[in-house]
Parts: C-alpha cells; sequence; structure tokens
C-alpha cells in the first residue's frame, strides 16, 4: 500500500542530468523559522538516506471515462 496524501516534499531536484556523467536525485524540502520535520518528513529522510528507494513505473492503459456534473 502506497500513501501519497498528506505527505510532501517540496521538490526533486536532479543534479548533473544535463550531462552523461551520473546524477544525482535531492529530495528537498523547505523549513522557514523554527519550523521542523514532521515525523513523516523524518521517515522518508532516513528511508532515503538509508536507500530504501525504489523505482516504479506504472502503465495506464486506457483512460476512465469521466462523467460531466
Amino acid at each position: 500500500l502506497y500513501q501519497i496524501s498528506n505527505i510532501f516534499i517540496d521538490f526533486i531536484g536532479f543534479k548533473g542530468l544535463d550531462t552523461e556523467e551520473d546524477i544525482e536525485i535531492k529530495f528537498i524540502e523547505i523549513k522557514t523559522g523554527k519550523s521542523r520535520l514532521t515525523k513523516s518528513e523524518k521517515r522518508i529522510k532516513e528511508a532515503v538516506e538509508a536507500k530504501r528507494v525504489e523505482w516504479k513505473t506504472i502503465k495506464i492503459n486506457e483512460l476512465p471515462e469521466v462523467e460531466e456534473i
């Protein structure tokens, strides 16, 4: 089960994408003042640092019909 709602990462950056070298992917969270990472953000940070990251490609063959309201 994958949860996406209520968890926000402000930016994902790609360093070196414009070269033929290996790229680096950066998860970027912006905080101001005395704000801190939430419990979920800390867990995401820990998973990334521990390299528990995976690529998923989801192919959708047909879009569902949308009913006009």
